[in-house]
């Protein structure tokens, strides 16, 4: 499942994260795992999604990893990649171990600003090619193969991490993250009480069936 959430960061936040940025130190189109802008960045981003309602009915967070700045220009791409299972954080103690169950990709370019760059993800459903707009962020399950469009012209700014989810199964989000949705659209329309109270009880039950914690 590639799933498209809206308007996660606002213009004010998109403005603080680029002129932080740029005084952060890069390596390599990334800004260095070690450089305090990037993670008191990605601490904020974290504390941002956890409590993002669509966010966290897609992908049911158990741990994060730290987030990744990335940068890139014209000409820059990346090859097709499935990412590595268990991912490390090096600076906590011991290293935490992050099971890469999610992906998750901030965009953090308006798209006019540049061509080409991208996100392109094959699923079982097929493949699909996400250029989404500055502030919004794609979703997908860790396994798939995906790859960056070269770009053509400009540069493509973003930040990607990855999530442990209570709910190891893709299968399994799929179906509660459908629940959560249906359960909030009968809740906005005023639907029938009791069938709310059993339906509610059932995803519940559902994730206390599959979720490991």
């Amino acid at each position: 499942m590639l799933l498209q959430i809206e308007d996660v960061l606002s213009a004010d936040d998109l403005a603080a994260i680029h002129d932080r940025l740029a005084a952060a130190h890069w390596i390599g189109g990334e800004v260095a795992a070690v450089d305090p802008i990037g993670r008191e960045l990605g601490e904020t981003l974290i504390e941002r999604l956890r409590v993002h309602p669509a966010f966290f009915a897609a992908t049911l967070p158990l741990r994060t990893s730290p987030p990744l700045f990335r940068r890139s220009p014209q000409g820059e791409g990346g090859g097709t990649r499935v990412d590595a299972a268990i991912r490390h954080d090096g600076l906590t103690s011991p290293p935490l171990a992050v099971r890469t169950d999610v992906v998750a990709m901030v965009f953090l370019s308006d798209p006019d600003t540049y061509e080409g760059g991208e996100l392109i993800v094959d699923d079982a459903y097929g493949t699909h090619a996400v250029k989404a707009p500055a502030g919004h962020i794609a979703v997908f399950a860790g396994d798939s193969p995906y790859r960056i469009a070269p770009v053509t012209r400009g540069a493509r700014a973003s930040c990607v991490l990855w999530v442990q989810s209570m709910v190891p199964s893709a299968a399994h989000r799929r179906i509660l993250f459908d629940m959560d949705v249906s359960i909030q659209a009968l809740t906005a329309a005023n639907g029938d009480r009791d069938a709310l109270v059993r339906l509610t009880g059932v995803y519940h039950n559902l994730l206390r069936e599959w979720s490991r914690t």
